[in-house]
């Protein structure tokens, strides 16, 4: 499951993770360390066992947690074990995670066992997107998270966030940011998302413009804007400076994508049956109101349909069923990802882009008591 990469860049085919991994590099910023990370690296943990990663949207944060664990098990360093932050509750602590994620479909296993083997040591526990638990739950998760970080300490631990004040409660943990991604690690990421190299060449030469890099200078320092600015690209040959307008290229290139084993013409129709500027519309909404409930990306199928209802009831002409939203968004206009029995947006940064969208053009007037 870890070793295949979700990104939306892919979303006509499986790329597993070490094809298109460019090493990123870690800065520590107590001691001004600078750490390449290629898999496991032992120096990560040489001044603390207890780990925290914390950078802004889209920096590689749990594709590097991922690439670290793939390593561990190669290398036969340790017992990894991702945990994704935003599955804990008030009423699912770490340890309920960690027995759900290591016991057999048919059979319970003993919690009492699970316990001693974590208090003997030699797992390494990734507990990422801290940024991610629902804000309700968050003091309760955040004091779990401790509690089983210093009863467990023979084990050693990273945690990924973006910036949160809530972080300064982890004041034991090292802290590191990832290092900007460089304009030649960036053109390697193109490389390693275009096998045939038709449109990296083309996209490479488009970019090494003065006037053009200088726009998008910020668009090639980050991971997931780098998948994006592909995406867009490969859609549409030529390369957005503003923000709102190259995610609305992304997002048309979604939309749009032609299935090119059926020939050009090919469009896959839309279960929903809308257009693109009404599926934007819709999304606006949508991304709006998952924003403001608790700020989560990621729901059970049940909260997401409420969700969608509430939304499909902000356009009542459009004659939506909120089954035929959920297949649109997970097949045909893949902004949602199905994890198991949980459905969530790809990147959150996408869900703030809808959101924003939502408040400058369809909060009018409410814009000032909507941002409050």
């Amino acid at each position: 499951k870890n070793a295949i990469l979700n990104t939306i860049a892919f979303k006509k085919r499986k790329v597993l993770l070490n094809e298109v991994y460019i090493p990123l590099t870690l800065y520590c910023e107590d001691s001004s360390e600078k750490i390449i990370v290629d898999g496991y690296n032992i120096d990560i943990f040489k001044n603390s066992n207890k780990i925290l990663i914390t950078d802004t949207a889209g920096m590689g944060k749990s594709t590097l947690s991922r690439k670290i664990l793939l390593s561990i098990i190669e290398k036969n360093v340790g017992i990894p074990i991702l945990i994704e932050l935003r599955r804990l509750t008030k009423d699912k602590d770490v340890v309920d995670e960690i027995i759900e994620q290591l016991k057999p479909i048919n059979e319970e296993l003993d919690k009492n066992f699970i316990l001693d083997l974590i208090k003997r040591g030699d797992f390494i526990f990734f507990l990422d997107g801290f940024d991610e638990i629902s804000i309700t739950e968050r003091s309760k998760v955040t004091s779990d998270i401790q509690t089983f970080v210093s009863k467990a300490k023979n084990n050693k631990f990273i945690i990924t966030s973006r910036p949160e004040d809530a972080l300064s409660s982890f004041g034991e943990f090292q802290k590191f940011q990832i290092m900007p991604l460089k304009l030649d690690e960036a053109f390697e990421l193109i490389k390693k998302y275009d096998p045939t190299n038709k449109i990296s060449d083309l996209l490479i030469k488009k970019i090494e413009d003065d006037e053009i890099i200088r726009n998008i200078e910020e668009y090639l320092k980050t991971p997931l804007l780098v998948s994006l600015l592909y995406t867009a690209f490969e859609h549409k040959q030529s390369i957005p400076f503003k923000k709102h307008i190259f995610y609305r290229q992304v997002f048309d290139a979604l939309f749009e994508s032609h299935d090119l084993s059926k020939g050009d013409s090919f469009e896959r129709d839309k279960f929903t049956k809308l257009g693109s500027d009404e599926f934007h519309r819709v999304l606006r909404i949508f991304g709006f109101l998952c924003l403001k409930n608790e700020n989560k990306i990621e729901f059970s199928k049940d909260e997401l349909n409420a969700i969608i209802q509430s939304s499909i009831e902000y356009c009542p002409e459009l004659q939506i069923k909120s089954n035929d939203l959920i297949k649109d968004l997970l097949i045909t206009v893949p902004l949602f990802s199905k994890d198991g029995i949980y459905y969530k947006w790809s990147h959150k940064s996408l869900q703030e882009y809808f959101a924003a969208q939502y408040i400058f053009f369809d909060a009018k007037e409410k814009q000032n008591d909507t941002l409050r």
